[in-house]
């Protein structure tokens, strides 16, 4: 399974055109099996063996504050379909289904800033042993602060795991 925004496929391919594209990289990687083309707020579209594609458009929730995260997670769901099926041949109409989970997914990470909710030792409230920082809590940022959110993260993981290593970064702040 391969998931590409609009933006990587033309990038890999020289392809606007999404049918041309994926058959490019049908062609050139022939082990991909199913090959997802995300479009931001037009939807998204699934590519499987000969079958014509499939369309999904997006949910427009409104009030979208940041995309981060929602590549990954429009990936989630579509993991979530293939788990729950196995992984066998896909009906139109089960690809459609998939992408509409998957969409539905994306669209509500964007609606809010940060793609994970973690308090200020990194931790995700709720989940136990789940750890989260940088960009996926805060957002888009600076790479200090990224490195100084990876670095936070970093040294709570490794005192939960019962260590207490010094943990450096190389960086002057």
């Amino acid at each position: 399974i391969l998931k590409i925004a609009d933006n990587e496929l033309e990038f890999m391919t020289g392809e606007t055109d999404f049918g041309k594209g994926a058959a490019i990289l049908h062609k050139t990687y022939p082990n991909i099996k199913v090959l997802n083309v995300t479009a931001g707020a037009d939807g998204s579209y699934s590519f499987y063996g000969e079958e014509e594609p499939v369309f999904v458009p997006s949910f427009q929730l409104g009030g979208t504050i940041e995309t981060t995260g929602a590549g990954d997670t429009f990936m989630g769901g579509i993991l979530h379909g293939v788990l729950t099926r196995g992984w066998r041949g896909y009906t139109a109409e089960e690809l459609a289904e998939m992408l509409r989970f998957a969409n539905a997914a994306a669209a509500i990470v964007t609606t809010r800033r940060g793609a994970i909710q973690a308090d200020l030792t990194s931790s995700v409230p709720g989940v136990d042993n789940v750890f989260a920082g940088g960009d996926a809590v805060s957002g888009p940022a600076t790479v200090i602060r990224a490195v100084a959110a990876g670095k936070v993260a970093a040294d709570n993981i490794d005192s939960f795991l019962g260590y207490h290593h010094t943990i450096t970064v190389d960086v002057e702040v």
